[in-house]
């Protein structure tokens, strides 16, 4: 709209200064006569203000025309317009309206110091500072940089520009810096930094969602999301095959042409993929305990090893020992088989649950579950193993729209990296499944 308004303003101006406004030129075409030479030049720039008055001089000579006069004076017009509005709306890119801050900016999720891969979906954050207009500029080492407006206090970064400017700083640093607009006047608030890692992540990420009860298994599926996009795809709905509880899904060294899972209820089985084909396979045997349970595959994809188990849950009346299997505090640790170090690595873990675990096939990335959010709901996070066997800060896994993860009521469960989408149909899985 403002340019709109300006190229408006400039043909007006233009129009005006030709015809009724031709006095003007005719007023000052003749106040002073512009030479050329050194000594005219250097009779300006003794006195304070001269070198000005030389550029008047300059400037006055084209008044002795209509139209270059009307043009110059329009184009002088449009700039005090344009110049005007940036003083009064303020702008993230003019430094000189800009009130430095040393605060750091509350953002969620928290991204502040962490390594990303460069194939990772754009990391739209929340600001939670008081103010209606903020802009976030993002600055690289290489390429163009971008600036997002929040919309509603929520960034999000357009995928396309988010993809180059990635790939343009793959293996360095980028800079973001968030401005607040109140009443004109821009606020920096402190910089904070992201290192791009050369080292990609696998592009698929399978995991079980599920409410976080004992109660009941209703309402959960597996699902498949795109780390490169916010796409989320299911694989199997347990509201197609009879509410059954689907679990353990598993792959072979992360190829999605080899995976299974179980299925625990009126239809249930072993769902095994091979390639292009599917079969539902009974486990149980006359001579084991119960059918397969906890898998491992081969890596030759010709076996796979299963656990048989007997698993029950106990109740109690007193709340601090409601339910023997609820995992109530976990961490992860790292265990170095070269020379026997153990490690409980500080950045990934919290004062929380934290839990079951992924590589990635880079052997850099690792996703894992987490209850630190809240307590209640796990989620999935992500952290950079550097090649000094040290784990990075963990950052939580984005989304299109960071505040679904307070509103998103399941919890993510046993993450696996896999380095290509499932492809199968989600009818076949229940056609194969309600076979008898």
């Amino acid at each position: 709209m403002i340019y709109i308004s300006g190229i408006t303003l400039y043909a007006f101006s233009f129009l005006w200064f030709c015809f009724p406004g031709e006095y003007v030129l005719i007023a000052n075409r003749d106040l002073s006569l512009f030479r050329t030479s050194p000594d005219y030049f250097l009779s300006f720039v003794d006195r304070p203000g001269g070198l000005l008055e030389y550029l008047g001089s300059f400037l006055g000579q084209f008044f002795r025309f209509r139209l270059t006069g009307a043009l110059l004076l329009a184009v002088m017009v449009t700039s005090a317009f344009y110049l005007g509005n940036k003083l009064i709306t303020g702008s993230p890119n003019n430094k000189g309206l800009i009130i430095p801050g040393a605060i750091t900016p509350i953002l969620f999720p928290d991204y502040k110091g962490i390594i990303i891969p460069a194939n990772i979906t754009p990391l739209n954050f929340e600001v939670w500072e008081e103010g209606k207009r903020f802009f976030a500029l993002l600055e690289g080492e290489n390429g163009p940089s971008v600036m997002v407006k929040a919309k509603q206090g929520i960034f999000s970064i357009p995928p396309k520009k988010w993809t180059r400017f990635l790939e343009g700083n793959r293996g360095s640093k980028f800079m973001v810096k968030i401005y607040k607009n109140d009443a004109g006047d821009w606020t920096a608030y402190e910089s904070s930094a992201i290192q791009v890692a050369s080292e990609p992540i696998d592009p698929n990420l399978v995991y079980r969602l599920i409410p976080p009860s004992y109660e009941t298994w209703s309402n959960m599926g597996l699902y498949q999301r795109d780390l490169t996009s916010f796409r989320e795809q299911p694989i199997v709905e347990n509201r197609n095959i009879e509410d059954n509880c689907v679990n353990c899904h598993s792959f072979n060294n992360g190829s999605s042409e080899q995976m299974l899972f179980h299925i625990r209820g009126s239809v249930g089985g072993t769902m095994i993929k091979m390639g292009d084909g599917i079969e539902k396979v009974d486990l149980k045997r006359d001579r084991t305990l119960s059918a397969g349970v906890y898998p491992a595959w081969h890596p030759s994809g010709n076996f796979i090893a299963f656990s048989t188990n007997r698993i029950e849950q106990y109740f109690h009346a007193l709340q601090e020992k409601s339910i023997e299997v609820l995992d109530r505090q976990s961490d992860l640790i790292l265990v170095d088989l070269i020379n026997g170090k153990i490690e409980v690595p500080a950045r990934v873990n919290s004062d929380d649950t934290d839990s079951y675990h992924t590589w990635a096939r880079s052997s850099r990335w690792i996703v894992f579950s987490s209850r630190r959010y809240d307590g209640r709901y796990t989620k999935l996070y992500i952290s950079y193993l550097d090649r000094e066997g040290q784990f990075q800060k963990a950052f939580l896994l984005p989304q299109r729209d960071p505040r679904s993860n307070g509103s998103f009521l399941y919890s993510y469960n046993r993450p696996e990296l896999i380095t290509g989408p499932v492809q199968e149909n989600v009818r076949r899985w229940v056609r194969t499944a309600r076979k008898e």
